[in-house]
């Protein structure tokens, strides 16, 4: 429901490329650059949904130490490049280079750092609801903070189906799937946190 085909689609079944272990059994292992794109694409993919942590960014260091002179630089690029990723790359590593090498860059890194430094590990809800609001607004979504109310509310079935999948099980129409989530929530259900959750998509920038 993030995209996530997108970084998917990028690493193009990473474990297709992988070589099976000659001393352990059932054991596969990536090659570098694959394994390189995977760690920083999931890097990717944590600050483009929700945020990531100052631990992420640290990972990033070791990994450009451990794989610079391992990896098929052309190859990355051309990953990178081809599936839309160069700007939150270069901007990755520019906090890197800033934080860990002394690099100076001309990337203005004000609102990544804000992220990093105040997201966690895995991101922060804030992060996530506007980020997916400037996604819905750059793919030319009218409304787009009132229907992300809309879908806050009225989830889809598919969405439900995951946190309940007796619903799926049962066969329930979207309908009845809002109908049992209700149920479901309401005896820990705060008012106050629903009307949080709609006040932070409306702010959001």
């Amino acid at each position: 429901f993030n995209r996530q085909e997108r970084y998917h689609f990028a690493l193009n079944s990473p474990f297709s490329h992988a070589k099976e272990s000659e001393t352990e059994k059932m054991t596969y292992y990536l090659d570098d650059n694959y394994y390189y794109l995977f760690s920083v694409l999931h890097t990717i993919k944590h600050f483009e949904t929700a945020g990531c942590g100052i631990r992420r960014i640290l990972d990033l260091y070791y990994l450009k130490k451990a794989y610079e002179n391992r990896i098929d630089r052309e190859f990355i690029d051309k990953i990178i490049d081809e599936n839309g990723f160069r700007k939150t790359y270069d901007l990755l590593f520019a906090v890197e280079g800033s934080w860990f090498e002394n690099i100076e860059s001309d990337i203005d890194l004000t609102e990544a750092v804000r992220d990093i430094v105040t997201s966690g590990n895995h991101g922060a809800e804030d992060i996530f609801v506007r980020n997916n609001v400037r996604k819905d607004i750059e793919s030319g979504i009218r409304f787009a903070k009132l229907k992300r109310v809309f879908r806050f509310l009225f989830p889809a079935k598919e969405y439900i189906y995951l946190e309940y999948p007796e619903c799926e099980e049962r066969g329930y129409s979207a309908s009845m799937c809002r109908i049992y989530r209700i149920y479901a929530k309401i005896k820990k259900f705060r008012i106050s946190d629903a009307i949080m959750k709609i006040k932070r998509i409306i702010k959001s920038k």
